[in-house]
């Protein structure tokens, strides 16, 4: 014969089956909050690191350009220190580099906006001392200034390096934060 339960024993078996349910359903979204974090840190950390690989190549450009300048300028300066002509070739090459470098001042200006973007208040700090480096080398290093001597643009290359080597250090730094 078939037995009929008591609204106490079906009341009962419904909360069983609803805690057990409400239980299921908590720890899943527990699950589902923990796999979205760490979901969210792995994105943002590929989009950091890849916002300093950019950084790290523009940089080197400008770093590139801004080196190349000096080391003509340099023999440049010697050649003028020793009474040597410099050719009409050498002159519009000069000319060219130094081009090259004032628009490559743009790149700061990009990196700089990078680097703030993801929270990398220090190597943009250094950032900006590289370039106050560059620029005293850059103002110094015209053709029309004949107070630039190739012993000056050695001492500005090592402030240039040293300034180089703080920023990629800071750069490192942000890489493992």
């Amino acid at each position: 014969m078939i037995e009929l339960k008591t609204w106490v024993e079906v009341a009962d078996t419904a909360v069983k089956i609803g805690l057990g349910a409400i239980i299921t359903g908590i720890i899943s979204l527990i699950m589902y909050t923990l796999q979205s974090r760490q979901s969210k840190k792995a994105h943002t950390k590929e989009i950091k690191e890849r916002i300093l690989e950019e950084v790290i190549e523009l940089t080197n450009k400008f770093n590139k350009s801004a080196m190349v300048y000096l080391a003509s300028r340099a023999n440049a300066a010697w050649k003028l220190e020793n009474n040597k002509q410099l050719t009409a070739e050498e002159e519009m090459n000069l000319k060219d580099l130094d081009k090259q470098l004032f628009q490559d001042f743009t790149i700061i200006s990009t990196c700089k906006a990078k680097l703030a973007l993801i929270g990398a208040q220090k190597a943009k700090e250094e950032l900006v001392n590289f370039k106050i480096a560059v620029d005293k080398f850059f103002k110094i290093a015209r053709l029309s200034n004949e107070g630039c001597t190739e012993a000056k643009l050695v001492e500005l290359r090592g402030k240039i390096e040293i300034a180089m080597g703080k920023f990629h250090d800071e750069l490192s730094i942000a890489f493992y934060e």
